[in-house]
């Protein structure tokens, strides 16, 4: 039987012009301000393009601006730790770890439009590709709590390992992965059925991402200094790649070709076709404590990464996927950690 979880809407929705509506933006989770920054990737793009000097004068003056692509600084909950979006792109749901609840920021307006109630200690949260689900990971009750994304009512609360941590859902919205941290393990759950599976990896796992393809499943081990790849047809690791110190972050390019995985004072990046290191961008820190590092992948036209550093403090950097290089640094919050991207069009 379902139960319900009351939402609280705070304000009307405000809509934004079509235009700036359609962009692709960057939400990141600023711990030490309890807020969300804001990033447009048009904009973006049209500051990389300025500092190219492909921009006439006046014009390039005003997207050169180091805070130009910044669109909006949004108030929520209590050491907001982690983004999710819902399938369509219209909504961005913020796991705040200390108000034990989620911050619903409509992505046209950039306003918090509600707060839900989905257990405990939220600590990651995600929709499943056909939106019907939105799953939240709950780490005190070493739990996930599957909600109905149409009315938020509770469908299932899903027992997984201990002090689980991250989750990420199959593209082709077969399973769930989770992480866990005190276990040494990830949790795969059927979405189909809730049944779990857990696969052991290596010393407290952190991050896990899915490959666009749905193939395969990257795991990073803080503790191991390295990263899991589990094959998501048999559900078997068939890979352990060292990094460099410490991995917290991961993600994937578009393409499935490449994966990025964010370290102490580096960012390795994996070839996903020999599952072995290629490039390590020694310029990239992403902080001396793991914990506040992660990143995530625009899967739009421009191809870029986006990092949250808490070694320079306050700091989000840009990298470009064609040549892994930092094109545009932002200052956010502080101690940004969680990072979503609203992909638009969907």
């Amino acid at each position: 039987m379902k139960g319900t979880i009351p939402v609280l809407v705070l304000v009307a929705l405000m809509r934004a012009s079509a235009a700036e509506a359609n962009h692709t933006k960057v939400y990141v989770a600023n711990q030490g301000s309890n807020t969300v920054t804001v990033i447009d990737d048009q904009r973006v793009s049209a500051m990389t393009r300025a500092h190219a000097g492909s921009t006439p004068g006046a014009e390039n003056a005003r997207v050169a601006n180091p805070n130009f692509a910044v669109v909006a600084t949004i108030a929520v909950g209590s050491n907001p730790i982690a983004i999710g979006m819902s399938a369509d792109g219209t909504l961005a749901y913020v796991a705040n770890l200390n108000s034990n609840n989620l911050s619903i920021i409509d992505t046209e307006s950039d306003l918090v439009i509600g707060t839900l109630n989905a257990g405990p200690t939220p600590r990651d949260v995600a929709a499943t590709p056909d939106g019907r689900y939105l799953l939240v990971v709950n780490q005190s009750t070493n739990s996930v709590t599957v909600l109905d994304a149409s009315d938020y009512s509770v469908i299932a609360s899903v027992p997984v390992g201990t002090f689980p941590c991250a989750i990420s859902i199959a593209p082709d919205g077969s399973a769930a992965y989770v992480t866990n941290r005190m276990s040494n393990s990830v949790s795969i759950i059927d979405l189909a059925t809730f049944e779990v599976t857990n696969v052991a990896v290596g010393m407290f796992a952190c991050d896990v991402m899915v490959s666009p393809d749905s193939h395969w499943a990257i795991v990073t081990n803080r503790m191991s200094g390295n990263v899991t790849i589990i094959d998501t047809a048999t559900k078997l690791v068939v890979a352990t790649v060292a990094t460099g110190t410490s991995p917290q972050g991961v993600d994937i390019s578009a393409d499935s070709s490449k994966a990025y995985v964010t370290n102490a004072s580096t960012t390795s990046v994996i070839d996903m076709g020999s599952l072995t290191v290629i490039e390590t961008i020694a310029s990239l820190p992403s902080g001396t404590c793991a914990v506040g590092a992660t990143m995530d992948m625009n899967q739009g036209d421009q191809g870029r990464v986006y990092v949250a550093s808490n070694t320079q403090s306050g700091v989000v950097n840009v990298v470009d996927v064609g040549t892994n290089e930092i094109v545009e640094s932002f200052s956010v919050g502080v101690r940004p950690l969680g990072i979503g991207i609203r992909t638009w069009p969907k």
